[in-house]
């Protein structure tokens, strides 16, 4: 009885090997062919990777109909003036106080002096009162040329509040606040006072100094000089910044990403970081610093490398590597 279940066993057992063992003779037989093709498979695998990597960074609006139309529209249609929109906030929160308005008229007239600025700003006219705009025209400008109207020569420099009051409330009669760019927390007292914590005002400069073509801002562009340009008007009218805070939204995005980058390298070069290329290189070391376009990849044993993005497949921590070799479970012995 005992041999028979031996026998049946070792029967079972060879009849499960059958299937292995026809393959192993098999890949015996035909080395050569097989070898040839787990090659052509590799190659095929890795073409892709290897020529098919994108040369291109990420961009926040990816090509569709709608982009290329709005491209193909900004190009055409470009205007000769860049306009600028700039958010003016009085740190007293009120714009509309002598303080926030003189401020404001001060920093305006040294922009305008300024010789990094003046060459790029357009002369425009203004369409409620018909006067020469030059590049900015903002409701402290108009509060000023009512107030000199008046009587008052010095304009807000000399003006009590009442009669800057006076004077604001006269300009809103004509014409909503919502036009003057002001905040829509915008409100009127009792007495006839206005009050606004903020305001917007735009800059008209000469697109073609500024390097031409259409108004779309995106990640990922080459030409930064409108950006730069962005952040000088922005300096000048914040002056010294005791009294207002300028913003200038979504126009500098691509230098914020910058900044994000070298504020960062710091931080990120603390962690050690396992880098896999599109041709299944494994790079180790620290990121220095990144930009939109490429990474710095500092080594202890091998030279620094500057790496392009578009080469990389993806990244990881080191700790990480680790931890999943550590979670893999144990190979059984045979």
């Amino acid at each position: 009885m005992a041999r028979n279940k031996r026998a049946l066993t070792e029967s079972r057992q060879a009849g499960s090997l059958g299937p292995a063992r026809s393959f192993s003779g098999f890949v015996a037989r035909n080395a050569r062919a097989v070898v040839g093709m787990v090659l052509v498979v590799t190659a095929a695998l890795s073409y892709p990777m290897l020529f098919w990597a994108s040369s291109e960074t990420a961009s926040q609006s990816p090509v569709t109909e709608i982009t290329e139309t709005q491209e193909l529209v900004a190009e055409r249609f470009a205007d000769d003036v860049f306009r600028y929109f700039l958010l003016i906030e009085a740190d007293n929160g009120n714009i509309l106080e002598k303080d926030a308005l003189l401020a404001l008229l001060t920093n305006e007239q040294a922009m305008r002096q300024a010789p990094e600025i003046a060459d790029r700003l357009v002369e425009t006219v203004d369409r409620e009162s018909a006067v020469a705009v030059d590049g900015i025209w903002s409701l402290a400008d108009v509060a000023d040329q009512v107030l000199r109207g008046i009587g008052v020569d010095g304009g807000i420099a000399v003006a009590t509040q009442d009669q800057i009051d006076g004077a604001v409330a006269a300009i809103l009669e004509r014409t909503p606040p919502a036009e003057w760019g002001l905040a829509t927390q915008t409100s009127q007292d009792e007495n006839g006072v206005w009050r606004s914590p903020a305001l917007f005002v735009n800059v008209a400069a000469d697109n073609e100094k500024l390097g031409g073509g259409g108004f779309l801002v995106t990640i990922g562009t080459g030409d930064l000089e409108k950006e730069r340009f962005a952040r000088q008007l922005r300096a000048a009218l914040e002056g010294d910044g005791e009294i207002l805070s300028v913003w200038a939204p979504a126009a500098d995005v691509n230098l914020t990403s910058q900044d994000q980058g070298e504020l960062a390298g710091p931080f990120i070069g603390a962690t050690i970081m396992v880098v896999l290329l599109t041709d299944g290189t494994e790079l180790t070391g620290w990121i220095e610093w990144y930009d939109r376009n490429c990474i710095k990849l500092n080594r202890t044993s091998a030279p620094n490398l500057l790496i392009f993005k578009h080469s990389i497949k993806f990244m990881f921590k080191e700790e990480e590597l680790h931890q999943r070799r550590r979670r893999r479970p144990p190979q059984k012995s045979e």
